[in-house]
């Protein structure tokens, strides 16, 4: 019987299955250490077990570890991209080595729309002015009062539905910095909400995204009639600060920006000077340039700007969206046929 040493979270089914098919050693289960090990830890595990299957989230997995087994056939990483994995010793060596790719893309498509409403509708500014007693008044919460009339409560230093009055999504023009699957997601999300999507992405086909509602165009037209502009690429040297002081200018005043891609996408001091002087209406971020942030980091304090710290793809469904695809390249493995999710 073939061995698995399991060092990431997996559902119960599928732990189940691996019992039952294969000699299973779980290494939060042996030595309760979770679901993430040192290269020491796991070197040394690797090496008392000599497992056919290795599969890891976060762990370390160098060519120390993939040398201590002399069994080791293949290694599954449990996340979207296995940069914790010596993937060209793997290459070397002739392992397989597969991944699970966009187990949390929903997830991050899903937080974007929700940043799309929170940033437009100036959602944590208008619960900051309650919280801050900006717009309440002294006195009895049970006495009469204005009720549900508080856009004409004179004695507030602002009007709230004055203030925090805002578009709406719908009928608005959505522009997607990249449109890989992420992309492809919140595009999807977006025209269901009955937005007009604009695509910019090098690597589509005009033609094709049109038959989806959607019009591809060049940078400068995407940053010039987007109402709201999302991220969605790949970090790379071309799209290193993609949006910068001149992408900030070619703006609408009214226009907002979300980042939940790249820190690297944003010039994030460019970022922080449209903001503060208006250049356009806000931003919602959920990455940054370094994290976590440092105290004394001027953006904390930028108005108009959401931010959230890299929990876009903090879902409860990751765990099951993985779990399914490490039994799909098992299963393929067994059946002798080339993995679905293999790492190419």
């Amino acid at each position: 019987m073939k061995r698995v040493l399991l060092v990431s979270e997996l559902e119960d089914d599928q732990k189940d299955y691996l019992s039952e098919h294969y000699d299973l050693l779980s290494a939060g289960a042996a030595i309760g250490e979770g679901d993430e090990l040192s290269e020491g830890a796991l070197t040394d595990l690797m090496a008392s077990h000599q497992p056919h299957i290795l599969i890891v989230n976060s762990s370390p997995t160098t060519a120390k570890v993939l040398d201590a087994s002399a069994n080791l056939e293949m290694v599954i990483c449990a996340r979207g991209t296995p940069n914790n994995v010596d993937v060209e010793h793997c290459r070397q060596k002739g392992l397989l080595l597969c991944n699970t790719p966009s187990r949390n893309a929903n997830a991050v498509a899903e937080f974007t729309i929700g940043l799309m409403f929170t940033t437009t509708r100036q959602i944590p500014q208008s619960m900051e002015a309650i919280k801050n007693r900006t717009v309440v008044l002294e006195g009895d919460p049970e006495e009469e009062g204005g009720k549900d009339v508080i856009w004409i409560q004179k004695d507030l230093p602002f009007i709230p539905y004055e203030r925090y009055c805002s578009m709406e999504l719908a009928s608005a023009t959505l522009g997607l910095v990249g449109l890989g699957f992420i992309g492809g997601l919140v595009a999807e999300k977006a025209k269901a909400l009955g937005m007009d999507v604009l695509v910019y992405d090098p690597y589509q086909d005009k033609e094709a995204l049109a038959r989806k509602g959607y019009e591809l165009v060049e940078f400068q037209e995407l940053t010039a009639n987007a109402d709201v502009i999302s991220l969605h690429a790949k970090e790379t040297a071309e799209t290193r600060h993609i949006i910068d002081a001149k992408a900030f200018a070619a703006m609408k005043p009214s226009a907002y920006l979300i980042n939940t891609a790249r820190g690297s996408l944003v010039d994030y001091a460019a970022l922080m000077d449209a903001l503060k002087s208006g250049r356009i209406a806000g931003a919602a971020v959920d990455v940054f340039p370094y994290e976590p942030l440092r105290t004394n980091d001027p953006i904390i304090d930028t108005p108009n700007l959401t931010m959230t710290p890299h929990i876009a793809g903090a879902s409860r469904n990751v765990v099951k969206h993985h779990s399914r695809m490490v039994m799909q390249s098992i299963r393929d493995f067994e059946n002798g046929e080339t993995p679905k999710f293999m790492v190419r």
